[in-house]
Formats: C-alpha cells, sequence, structure tokens
C-alpha cells in the first residue's frame, strides 16, 4: 500500500493541486486554466462549460490531463495520458449520494462516498482498490489517498481531484 498526500492552493484565481508521496516529497503538480476555472469555481457544481487541469511531474513533464466536459449537475470527467483516453470518471445521478463510477482501460471502478463527500472508497469487482480521505481540519482542500493497487496510482489521483471539483469547489 502507497499514501499519497493531495493539497489544493488556497487564494488561487486557478485550480491548483501539489500531488506528494508518502515520504511528502513532490510528484506532482495539476494546474488548471484561469478563464474557464473561475468560471468553474463559481458555478461549476450546477453547470459547466468545461475544464481542463493538467497533471505534471516535477520536472515539468505531462503526465495526464483531466477534461471536464460541459455538463448540468452531475460532472463528467475524461483523464487522457498521451492525448488517449484513459479513464472516464462520472457522478452518479443521485440528489443524496456521494458516488462516481469509473470505466478505464483496466475495467470498472465505483466510488462509494459518504453522505458528507469527506470519505471514498475505490473498489473494483467487490475489492477495495483504494480509499480517499478529505481532511477536516486543514486550511485548504487537502486529502490522503491509500492506494492499493499500485499501478494505478494516478487513476486514483485524478479521482481525487475530480471528487475536489465536483463536491468541495
Amino acid at each position: 500500500m502507497s499514501i499519497y498526500y493531495m493539497e489544493q492552493q488556497t487564494f488561487s484565481t486557478k485550480d491548483k493541486y501539489q500531488i506528494y508521496d508518502t515520504n511528502r516529497q513532490q510528484i506532482l503538480e495539476a494546474t488548471g486554466n484561469r478563464s474557464t476555472g473561475t468560471f468553474d469555481r463559481v458555478f461549476g457544481n450546477f453547470f459547466s462549460i468545461g475544464y481542463t487541469l493538467n497533471v505534471n511531474n516535477i520536472e515539468g513533464e505531462l503526465v495526464f490531463t483531466l477534461n471536464k466536459k460541459r455538463g448540468f449537475i452531475w460532472s463528467h470527467y475524461d483523464m487522457l495520458v498521451n492525448k488517449d483516453l484513459h479513464a472516464s470518471i462520472q457522478e452518479e445521478k443521485s440528489l443524496f449520494k456521494s458516488n462516481l463510477i469509473i470505466n478505464s482501460s483496466l475495467g470498472e471502478y465505483k466510488v462509494n462516498g459518504d453522505v458528507f463527500a469527506k470519505n471514498f472508497t475505490i473498489n473494483k469487482a467487490q475489492n477495495t482498490v483504494a480509499k480517499i480521505k478529505k481532511k477536516t481540519f486543514s486550511f485548504g482542500d487537502s486529502y490522503e489517498i491509500s492506494v492499493y493497487e499500485e499501478d494505478n496510482y494516478k487513476l486514483f489521483i485524478a479521482t481525487a481531484i475530480a471528487i475536489d471539483n465536483c463536491k468541495h469547489n
């Protein structure tokens, strides 16, 4: 098992996240575009005009892109690796649950969240492969991502970004 930490930069006009490994060494940085990002921060929980976040390693090389699609109320994200679709992350159509579905090249995952959208479990065929926990007392949004399926840590980081964007922005 590996643990990753994600922190959203506060007081910024665009979404920006730093992702750290178990040893608290920064490994990734996600940055959104300013023009549509500001609109999405204000209205994104109800209506999205589309939005892109680029996730780079510490050398500045693109690792993956997370595209929020245009939509109304329920968010839908595409994770692109080398411009190829790697996964789709979509909120389930429910007013009282914080659940998502991930369809990826490696299969389907179910993301189950609690009522307050603070704790999430990611399952594949009834097996827990990752957990995402939003820290309660932190300056800005901060998450702990526990990964049991090591080869897919980038997918679970993308899922944590999507959760923050659709549940806590």
